[in-house]
This record gives C-alpha cells, sequence and structure tokens, in this order.
C-alpha cells in the first residue's frame, strides 16, 4: 500500500458525469469510514446501497475524489441542491434561512471520508481544500455535516480546523436543536452581517458591522422581540447577532431562531476585554460583542428549550428552599440560645425536637419574646411545607420527562438520590459537550493553577460554572466515604429501575470513590479537601453514566 503518499492527481472533480461506482471501491470506502455510526443511535444516520449509488450517478451532486494508484483514499459530495441530499430535511434550511434557501447559496457537504488507512495521510486535508476552493468567494452558507459523538471528537475538529484555514471570517454553530446530541450537525456560516446587542430589562443597544462594506449601523431598541426582529430584518443579509448570557434569559435567542436569525448567547466570563480598556457603555460592549462575534471569538453557552428551562427554574426555587429553611431554623434557634435555651435530645428539626420547640415557646413569659418566637416557628413551618411541596413536584418530574433515564442511571452511585440526581440532569443538560476529564473543569472541581516557566503553583478550586451543580457533588462524595461492601436495600431498589450496564458501572464506582476515601486518609489529607478530590472523580462517573449507551 502506498497511502499517505504523494499523489499525481489527488482530486478529480465530477461535475456533470456521474461516477461509476460499479466496482464497489467508493461504496466500500463510505462503510469503512462510517461503519461505527451504525451502533451510536436509534436513528439511521448512513445511507443504504442503493441510496448511495443513486447519489453517485446524480448530476446535481459535485464528487470530489483522491486516488491512490487503483485505491480510493478519499471521497466527498457538494451540492447547493438540497433535494438531492439523503437524509436531511430541506424545509428545515427554507424555514431558517429563508433568503439563502431560495436563491441556493447553501453548500452542503454530505459526507467527507477517508479509508481508514489512510489516516494520517494528506487524503482529507487536500479533499477539504479542494472543497473549500469551490465554496470561497461565494456569499452564503457553507454546511459540513460533522459527527460530534465522543469517539468522533478528534476528527471532527481537525476537519473545522481544515475547512477554517481555507475559509477566513467563519463561525460555528449547531445546526440541528432537536435532534440527539451525539449527532449535531455543524454549520459554518459565512454572514456578511455581525450584530452584538447589549441587552437590558428595558432597552436594547444594537451594533452591526457589514463585513461587505465596514460600515457600523447603531440603533438604540425596545426590548420588544418583535422590535429587535424588525430591525435585524432589515440589515443586510445573511446575518447573525449575539447577546451575553444574563438576567433576560433565553427568550430573545429563541425568538430570533425561530424568526430565521442565529443566534449566540455568549458566556460573559469568557468575552475577551482588553486591560488598558477602562470606558464602559452600552454602544461600546455591542460593539465589542460584533466585532467577536465575526473573528469567532465568543464563548457560547447551551441554550435550553422552554421544558429544560421550566425544570431548572423547579430545581432552583427548591434550592432557594432549601437556604430560606435553613437560615429561619438558625433564626428560631439562635432566639432561644439568647435566652440559654439549647436542645441536647439528639438529633434536631425531628418530631421530638419540634415538640420541645412548641414547650419552650410556651414557656416564654415576656410578649416581644413570645411573639419573636411564634414569627420565626411560622416561618419554620411555613417553608417546610413549601420545601416539601416542591420536593413532590421534582420526584413526579423525575419519573416521567425527558430526565429520566439519566436519573435513574445516575441513582446507581451513592449519594445520588433523586432530588440530586434530578438536579445534575437538568443543570448540566446536555452530557455530550463534555468527557470525563472536562466535565470537572465545568463545575469549578479542578485546582486553579499560575505556572511560568519552570514554577508551577496550584491553589483552591477554581469553583467557575455552575455552583449548584458543584454543591450537589461536593455533598454526594461525603457518602463514599463510609465502607462500601454489599449496595443496601435502598441501593438494590435504585438498582432495578436502570439498566445492567449502569447497575455495573454504578457498582464499580461506588468501589473505586471510597477507595480513593481511604487513599486520602491514609495520606493524611484534610477530609474537607479529600472529599473535593471525590467529587471531582463523582463528576467523571456521573458522566460516564449520563452518556452510556444501554
Amino acid at each position: 500500500m502506498s497511502g499517505g503518499g504523494d499523489v499525481e492527481d489527488p482530486v478529480e472533480q465530477f461535475v456533470t458525469d456521474r461516477l461509476d461506482d460499479s466496482d464497489g471501491r467508493c461504496w466500500s470506502l463510505y462503510e469503512r469510514a462510517f461503519d461505527d455510526l451504525r451502533h451510536l443511535a436509534v436513528q439511521r444516520h448512513l445511507m443504504v446501497r442503493a441510496e448511495f449509488d443513486e447519489l453517485m450517478q446524480d448530476k446535481r451532486v459535485t464528487k470530489y475524489l483522491v486516488r491512490d494508484e487503483d485505491r480510493v483514499a478519499a471521497l466527498a459530495t457538494l451540492t447547493n441542491d438540497l433535494d438531492a441530499v439523503h437524509l436531511i430535511s430541506p424545509e428545515y434550511f427554507q424555514r431558517h434561512y429563508p433568503e439563502l434557501y431560495e436563491q441556493r447559496r447553501i453548500w452542503y457537504v454530505g459526507f467527507a471520508a477517508a479509508d481508514p488507512d489512510y489516516q494520517g495521510s494528506r487524503a482529507m486535508s487536500r479533499l477539504i481544500e479542494r472543497l473549500c476552493e469551490d465554496v470561497r468567494g461565494a456569499e452564503g452558507m457553507f454546511v459540513l455535516d460533522i459527527c460530534d459523538h465522543k469517539s468522533r471528537r478528534l476528527l471532527a475538529a481537525g476537519i473545522e480546523r481544515m475547512a477554517g484555514t481555507h475559509l477566513t471570517g467563519l463561525t460555528r454553530e449547531r445546526l440541528d436543536a432537536h435532534g440527539r446530541a451525539a449527532f449535531m450537525g455543524g454549520a459554518v456560516q459565512v454572514e456578511r452581517t455581525s450584530v452584538g446587542l447589549d441587552v437590558h430589562a428595558r432597552s436594547v443597544v444594537a451594533c452591526a458591522i457589514d463585513g461587505l462594506t465596514g460600515e457600523i449601523i447603531r440603533a438604540r431598541l425596545t426590548p420588544d422581540h418583535g422590535d429587535v426582529i424588525a430591525w435585524l430584518k432589515r440589515l443586510p443579509g445573511p446575518l447573525r447577532a449575539a447577546y451575553e448570557a444574563g438576567p433576560t434569559g433565553f427568550g430573545l435567542a429563541r425568538a430570533l431562531e425561530e424568526a430565521g436569525v442565529g443566534c449566540v448567547v455568549a458566556a460573559p466570563s469568557k468575552i475577551n476585554r482588553a486591560p488598558g480598556d477602562r470606558v464602559k457603555t452600552d454602544a461600546r460592549d455591542a460593539l465589542l460583542l460584533a466585532r467577536l462575534l465575526r473573528v469567532g471569538d465568543l464563548v457560547a453557552v447551551r441554550v435550553p428549550s422552554r421544558e429544560q428551562e421550566a425544570a431548572r427554574d423547579l430545581v432552583r426555587a427548591r434550592e432557594n428552599a432549601r437556604g430560606d429553611l435553613m437560615r429561619v431554623r438558625h433564626r428560631l434557634s439562635k432566639l432561644l440560645l439568647r435566652q440559654g435555651i439549647v436542645w441536647s435530645g439528639g438529633a434536631a428539626w425531628t418530631g421530638a425536637h419540634d415538640v420541645w420547640l412548641r414547650e419552650q415557646g410556651a414557656a416564654l413569659t415576656l410578649t416581644g419574646q413570645r411573639v419573636a418566637f411564634d414569627a420565626d416557628y411560622e416561618a419554620v413551618l411555613l417553608t417546610t411545607a413549601r420545601r416539601d411541596r416542591l420536593d413532590t413536584a421534582i420526584e413526579e418530574m423525575a419519573a416521567a420527562s425527558e430526565f429520566t433515564d439519566v436519573v435513574r442511571r445516575l441513582q446507581c452511585l451513592r449519594g445520588i438520590s433523586t432530588l440530586t440526581g434530578f438536579g445534575l440532569a437538568v443543570e448540566i443538560g446536555d452530557w455530550q459537550r463534555f468527557t470525563g476529564s472536562t466535565i470537572g473543569a465545568y463545575l469549578g472541581l479542578t485546582p486553579s493553577e499560575y505556572s511560568t516557566g519552570s514554577s508551577r503553583i496550584q491553589g483552591s478550586i477554581t469553583k467557575t460554572g455552575n455552583t449548584h451543580a458543584r454543591r450537589l457533588l461536593v455533598e454526594a462524595a461525603w457518602h463514599h466515604r463510609k465502607t462500601y461492601r454489599n449496595p443496601g436495600l435502598i441501593m438494590r431498589s435504585r438498582w432495578k429501575l436502570a439498566p445492567p450496564a449502569a447497575m455495573a458501572r454504578g457498582h464499580a464506582g461506588n468501589h473505586r470513590l471510597h477507595a480513593r476515601w481511604e487513599t486520602f486518609i491514609a495520606r493524611k489529607k484534610r477530609p474537607v479537601v479529600a472529599n473535593v478530590a471525590v467529587a471531582r472523580e463523582l463528576a467523571g462517573w456521573c458522566w460516564s453514566l449520563a452518556v452510556l449507551e444501554t
């Protein structure tokens, strides 16, 4: 085999002639390149032989070929007639990008495949280079149908980097918001206008950069979504907008997507600002967003669906109730402590403790103290009832919702009850965004670091990311300190609801996490430090269960 060497005629382009695959060499390459995708999703993502042969014979589709003597090293297809592409919905593009669709300025790469024997060679790079040459200068959208499953993430990133090398001014967006998270379409769109929106409760300051003329267009708008969309529609297209995630939520992003306007909700903590820039105004913020969007330097946050956001609101309402209950209990207990009254009959906030509280309240003689006690005791009862109602609602939703499967898998680990599992599932949402080694950093459980030259200094954890999910994991990690031999009755009842693979994975995780605890204890680590380290590893085990294919 001479794979990986230079080829005299590396790319043979078929524009009108059909590609004859009677010997099956192209079909064999397609099968070998994408064989693993057949086992990664319920829905079909690959063509059958009849569809492949039809595509090879379709004159509407341009075929790109890299040959190595008599072997097909790489193959790709490109078309701007979306009706010629199998396994996609042209109506999606017609709704979200109507102008580009009508003008046939959407260039779709159906697939780009390299023979596994030629991985590491220049076959794929030459293929992508020639594809980009043909679409360079065509104002429109260039769509690469990239599989973003964890097993193929490096290959997808490599293809995206190659495309970015040959095409400037590109930004990446997730194409299909309703498909399985393991199979994301990667769309690379060359937009003419980039728009930054500085969104507030009572105003929206907008700044648009026309990439063709260099003109900067400014406007001050009302926060009404219709007003913002109407102004955007008057700008030269195709366009794309961005605004910072904040208290105004994701309503504007959803409205823009429904109107066919691409929108990025940027992570505020990831926005690059010049250290010497000491002037901050709404107009300058909007211009900065437009410029960063133009060069693809914004980190997008995940926009949840309305149902996912409602579930998250429920979880956070429960978290607020927990904090409120802790505060009102402290107020009541400290009121009695100031009078020298201290509970010593075992665990607090039990039935016996409640009877004792009422007795102590009745024994108070001064009117002011008795009224204060009644107010604090009433607050405890009301807040407890509110927390219990939210617990019931969460348990009902966890038993019958899109999060049910993930929650049941997470419960295979010690320390993760229904409330904890549902909270993690809702707060993290799309687990496929991460790997076992990156989810800890997302949750702020990795050490901070300041290194320069030969000096490496690590500090406390970064505490970035989702605070609520981090707290849930830290609390759950304490449960793994206790010896784990055989699962108890509660754990076995949870395992019955989970797939066998999840049960086995959870059992292995429980043993591993307890072993980590024993290691830290033997090294005389402080318990709080050890627990955070266990929580970081617990996050990885939760990820492995959430993405487990059963």
